[in-house]
């Protein structure tokens, strides 16, 4: 927002359990929407319009199980239902315990993404959120260097 991007969140009902609609609220000055059945504005079908409407979806932090759901095709929320509707540029940065992020299906689903032209940064290799998980690849890119690549994504950046 700072430089002059147009920034609506989106969350999933676990990440509106992790940090409150409230605060991405105060941050953006528009409320996110956690929910696809709950548009904005009555005669709208919200994932549709903000799939057209965005130049770059990010997802970030983009945990193993919305990883998974994109490689797949499964939309049952509004963040997936907007990655299946959006003809825009997807930036993936992903967020999960290292183990989770070396597994099998994971890997195998982020292949899966980058064949179909979808766009990673990260992780990288740093110290958990959990102390006794320590530290490996799985931590998610800082949010300044995100920002950096979704601007690059851009062609302003």
């Amino acid at each position: 927002m700072e430089r002059g991007a147009d920034v609506q969140v989106l969350m999933t009902s676990a990440a509106a359990r992790f940090v409150t609609p409230m605060t991405f609220h105060a941050l953006t000055g528009r409320p996110p929407i956690a929910d696809l059945f709950d548009p904005p504005e009555p005669a709208q079908v919200a994932h549709i319009e903000l799939a057209e409407a965005a130049s770059l979806v990010v997802v970030a932090p983009c945990t193993a199980n919305v990883l998974g759901k994109f490689a797949h095709g499964l939309a049952d929320d509004v963040v997936t239902a907007v990655l299946m509707a959006t003809r825009a540029p997807v930036l993936i940065a992903p967020a999960m315990n290292g183990r989770m992020y070396g597994s099998v299906p994971v890997q195998e689903n982020v292949a899966i993404l980058r064949t179909r032209g979808v766009h990673f940064i990260g992780p990288v290799t740093g110290k958990f959120a959990a102390p006794a998980e320590g530290e490996g690849e799985g931590r998610m890119s800082e949010p300044a260097e995100i920002v950096e690549a979704a601007f690059r994504l851009l062609g302003s950046g």
